[in-house]
């Protein structure tokens, strides 16, 4: 059980908290963020950790944005010695978090030899907001959403999937531009055509029971070079279709709520 380890990775878990419950796609900050010292954020670390053991810890504005400049600054020590854990173990202790709290965390069976690699689910997940209603009706505007950061180093996106992606000017031309969240539905090699809102691969219509509006605009083809996917939202009135690399895809979305 990981109560067995409660006291060595109660930091970790309620990090994994804190990096979940953010509002946006990352950690936010700002200039006019203090600067917090080393041992300032040990000394939080430490304080949290003891409270989410005792039970009593909720967690509120002010500790989520602390914890969240001091984790971006001071991130903590993992052993690279601890196996990594598998997308499925981190996703069972963030469920259970999200939906039982800290003290359900406790109640987890995991092999003894498992627990302390949940410390390392950062490197496996990560958590975004879905921003946008380019999902409707799959997701919702300000959904959250758990990407396993894994999913596509042993094998390559599938059709359908739903992924979370770095569109090709992040970071440069638009500044503020986040990873994009879209639908996978052509696979490398192949040709979409969209017509009056209806797709059609390598010329054979398919169906997508998901989709609840009719699609507007204008008909449209789409060659999908060698090691890319062409990625749609299910709202198909929002932007047109992406042709995106397989190396700008930050991975599966494996959950949402």
């Amino acid at each position: 059980m990981i109560g067995k380890y409660w006291q060595i990775s109660t930091i970790s878990l309620v990090l994994l908290v804190v990096t979940f419950a953010q509002p946006g796609l990352s950690d936010s900050s700002s200039n006019a963020d203090p600067v917090y010292s080393e041992p300032f954020c040990l000394k939080i670390f430490e304080e949290v950790a003891e409270k989410a053991r005792s039970g009593s810890w909720q967690i509120s504005d002010r500790d989520r944005h602390i914890l969240t400049q001091c984790r971006a600054k001071f991130p903590p020590t993992i052993n690279s010695q601890i196996p990594l854990p598998t997308a499925a173990e981190c996703l069972l202790v963030v469920k259970t978090l999200v939906e039982g709290g800290l003290s359900k965390v406790k109640e987890i069976e995991l092999p003894e030899e498992k627990v302390r690699s949940i410390e390392r689910c950062d490197e496996v997940l990560k958590y975004y907001s879905m921003p946008s209603a380019n999902m409707l009706p799959t997701l919702k505007p300000n959904q959250k959403l758990v990407v396993d950061k894994t999913s596509y180093q042993t094998q390559a996106p599938q059709r359908g999937d739903i992924v979370v992606f770095n569109p090709p000017n992040l970071g440069q031309s638009e500044p503020n531009q986040q990873p994009l969240t879209r639908r996978t539905i052509g696979l490398p090699g192949e040709t979409v055509r969209i017509e009056n809102g209806k797709v059609y691969i390598n010329n054979k219509f398919y169906r997508e029971d998901y989709l609840t509006q009719p699609a507007t605009g204008r008909s449209q083809s789409f060659p999908i070079p060698k090691n890319s996917y062409l990625v749609i939202g299910d709202n198909r009135n929002t932007p047109d279709p992406s042709i995106v690399v397989k190396s700008a895809i930050v991975g599966k979305v494996v959950w949402h709520f």
